[in-house]
């Protein structure tokens, strides 16, 4: 197994792919099942995730081209759900964070520092 560099970020995972596959309208053809341990065992190769809700005032602006069938909304509900109460028990540390940009940061950053003590 070969295991990447140290301080490594990443926009997307595993996670945002599983959210969108289970709500599109043929998600009861996608065998979970068979998924599950490859999907554990990348999540669990990370150390943390870094949960960024859409806020009131959503900060990103989507073109009518963006939406292709399952809105927004929906897939950060189900990727809220598997994070923040890991039914699928991927056991991965997740932070939620809000507010400024900055703020988040710091609390990322906090957390980071905290880990690797």
């Amino acid at each position: 197994m070969h295991h990447g560099d140290a301080n490594v970020i990443f926009d997307r995972g595993p996670i945002d792919v599983l959210a969108y596959i289970l709500l599109q309208d043929d998600a009861d053809s996608f065998e979970l099942g068979e998924w599950l341990p490859r999907i554990r065992g990348a999540v669990q190769t990370l150390d943390l995730v870094v949960f960024i809700p859409i806020e009131a005032r959503d900060r990103i602006a989507l073109l009518a081209s963006d939406d292709d069938g399952v809105p927004r909304s929906a897939v950060h509900k189900k990727l809220q759900e598997i994070l923040l109460d890991d039914p699928f028990g991927f056991s991965v540390d997740v932070l939620d964070v809000e507010g400024a940009t900055e703020g988040r940061a710091r609390m990322v950053l906090q957390r980071m520092r905290r880990e690797s003590r």
